[in-house]
Order: C-alpha cells, then structure tokens, then sequence
C-alpha cells in the first residue's frame, strides 16, 4: 500500500513538472509574457538608443569640424557645411573653448537633433522637456537624455524618459593637444609654430595638417585615428588669422 502511494506521489511530482516546464516553454516562446504594449515599447526604447548614439557620435564630428562649437560666432571663416573659428585675430586671442564648453555645445547639438530619431514613430512628446547631458572623458563620451516619450498601444500608454549611452571617443586628446598648442600659440601670436605642431602631433600620436585659407589665414587640423561610420576621420579644426605683415 506504501509503495501504491509513493509511486502516486512520484507520478503526481512529475506531473506538476511537466505542467511547469510546458507553462515555462509557453512564457518563453510568446515573448517572455510581455504585453502588446510592453513589446512596443522595448522596440522603441532599442530604436531611440541606437539612433541616439549615432546623433553623438555626428555630433563629436560636427563639433569637432567647428573647433569645440555647435555654432560659431564671429570672427570665422565660414563654409558651406560648416564654419571655422578664430581662435586669433592679427596677434590677438580672441577665444578658445574650455571642455565644459566643448561638452555644452555637444549637448546643444544632441537636444536639436535627438527629434530626428522619433519623427517617424507613432508616439508623443514635446520638445521643451528634451535634455542632454554629455561628458566628455578618457576614450570615450559618456551620455545622459532625459527626452519623455509616450508610447501607446490599443489604449494604453507608457512613458519612456531616461537614456544612457556611452560611445568610445578619443576627443578628449584630440582637445588636449590643440588645447597644449593654444598655449603655445599665446607666446608669439603672429608666429607659425611649426615645431611646436610637431612635437605636439608626436606626443599625441595625431597628424596635424596645416594650409592656407585666404591671406594670411591658416586653417589647422588635428586628425585622430578614429574614423566616423559614415565620414572620415574625426578632425578638430580651427584657424588663425596672422599679422604676418608686421612680423
């Protein structure tokens, strides 16, 4: 009778496991048991991260293209796609970004392009609560967006608030080394100085380019290794006006 009793607890045992294990094989095959709107809402978190690195990593270019600014004062030299700024004027410093500056134009950049990754979705959000964070550090740049979106589905609705990315980035020493030449610079403003550039490029394992814009003004570039998904190397450029007529 014992034995009766324990081979029906076995069978009952065994029951309850493969009851389990077919719930479970259920909850795994039909997405994890999320909702309808739940799922929604994960492909749009996943979308606006991917495009949200993508509009940094544009901007680390686009800035860097425009010498630590998201938009350039004058005195520059302007181009069709982009401008470039003077750092000096005829012997005289005129400015140069700190990296709290270079950090707030690179924010500026993200919260007026961050739209672009949502135009085309099905969900709800208004501009003025978009904020964006950047921090620029060793080898990389270290993102927070606080950007609310709404996402609904057959009624009901989630909102989407807090992003975080981080993309590997080397504008950090890109900064460092034109910073390092600024300084250099300050010592004799109307002189080109070219073994300064040089060491400089050395030290930081950058090609630095040099050419002529217009008379007396030179554009620079400090050129790293990384290379953008879609452009070409990231470059921090700038230009300075010369005197060399007084030299």
């Amino acid at each position: 009778m014992k034995s009766k009793n324990a081979q029906l607890t076995i069978f009952i045992i065994v029951g309850i496991l493969f009851l389990t294990a077919i719930v479970l094989m259920i909850f795994v095959f039909s997405g994890s048991g999320k909702t309808d709107l739940q799922v929604s809402s994960d492909k749009v978190n996943t979308f606006v991260v991917d495009c949200f690195e993508s509009t940094i990593q544009n901007g680390i270019f686009f800035v860097g293209l425009q010498g630590g600014y998201n938009e350039v004062d004058n005195p520059k030299l302007e181009d069709p796609s982009f401008n470039v700024p003077l750092y000096f004027v005829d012997g005289g410093f005129i400015r140069f970004p700190s990296l709290e500056n270079v950090e707030s134009e690179l924010s500026d950049y993200v919260e007026t392009r961050i739209i672009d990754c949502v135009d085309n979705l099905e969900v709800e959000y208004d501009e003025e609560d978009i904020n964006a964070d950047l921090s620029i550090r060793d080898k990389k740049v270290v993102a927070n967006l606080d950007f609310p979106i709404r996402v609904s589905y057959s009624g009901s609705s989630t909102v989407l608030d807090e992003f975080y990315v981080e993309v590997d980035s080397d504008l950090k020493k890109r900064f460092g080394a034109v910073e390092e030449y600024v300084e250099e610079q300050k010592l004799k403003p109307d002189y080109l100085r070219i073994e300064s550039l040089d060491r400089i490029a050395n030290e930081s394992d950058l090609n630095v380019e040099t050419y002529v814009y217009t008379d007396d003004n030179v554009v620079f570039k400090f050129v790293g290794d990384e290379v953008h998904p879609l452009f070409s190397n990231y470059t921090f450029v700038f230009a300075i006006k010369y005197d060399w007529g007084g030299v």
